[in-house]
This record gives C-alpha cells, structure tokens and sequence, in this order.
C-alpha cells in the first residue's frame, strides 16, 4: 500500500534552480523511462505522464555545487516529459527547463528505520548550446 503521508519534514517534491545543486550538468545520453515489467509480454512499456507525454531519462555528467561536501561527481538520471525523443549533444553541458527534486527517504526493509535519503530529478525541457528541447 502506497504512503499517504512523509516520514519526515524534508521528503517532498521541490522546483529549484539547477544552479542550487549542481554546479554543471553534461548530457550523456537519453533513453526511454520503462515502467513496471509484464510477464505475459515480455516486455515493459515507456512510462507516461499523467497527461499522457512519453516519459525519458536524460543521463548527465553531475558536477555537485561548490561546498557540496556529501555530494561527488557521478552519472545521474534525470526524467524529462516530452512528446518525442529529445536530441541530447552529448558531451554539451546542459541546462533544464522547470527544474526539480524529490527527495525521499530510503528504508532499511528490517527494522522500518530510516537509514538514508536520495533524490531523483525531473524537468519540463532542456536547452544546450544550439537549440532547445
């Protein structure tokens, strides 16, 4: 059964600057976001939006914010909602539109403690150098 209320303060969905987070985001690749696996078909379907918009993950090169002592550089994915594919440069820096986080609280699956937090990313678009999506 899905959970109705946070577990604590700090879990929520946030639009933020990019700019709060990262100090740079470099385009890596793009894929489409899969939902739930199916047995019967083998098979698992892209994920949509609530209005319907094809769902993909934009992989980037995340470069955490000067001071950012808990964060380093790693490979995160950002799910971005659009109609097609999205043309990602890859190696081109890149900046999202309508920029956001959730954070969330991880549990151990043992003792119901909370043991960690994590973050997933999402935006409207994006723009690199040359165009926008």
């Amino acid at each position: 059964m899905p959970r109705r209320i946070s577990f604590t303060d700090v879990e929520r969905y946030q639009r933020i600057d990019q700019q709060t987070v990262a100090w740079s985001m470099v385009a890596q690749s793009v894929e489409p976001k899969l939902g739930e696996w199916d047995p019967e078909t083998r098979s698992a379907k892209q994920k949509t939006s609530a209005a319907g918009v094809l769902q993909w993950i934009v992989q980037v090169l995340f470069v955490p914010a000067e001071g950012d002592a808990a964060h380093r550089p790693e490979v995160v994915p950002v799910t971005v909602t659009m109609p097609e594919e999205p043309d990602v440069r890859r190696g081109k820096e890149i900046v999202f539109d309508d920029f956001a986080q959730f954070i969330f609280v991880k549990n151990d699956g043992r003792n119901g403690r909370d043991v960690t937090f994590g973050r997933a990313f999402s935006a409207a678009g994006f723009h690199q150098d040359g165009g926008e999506q």
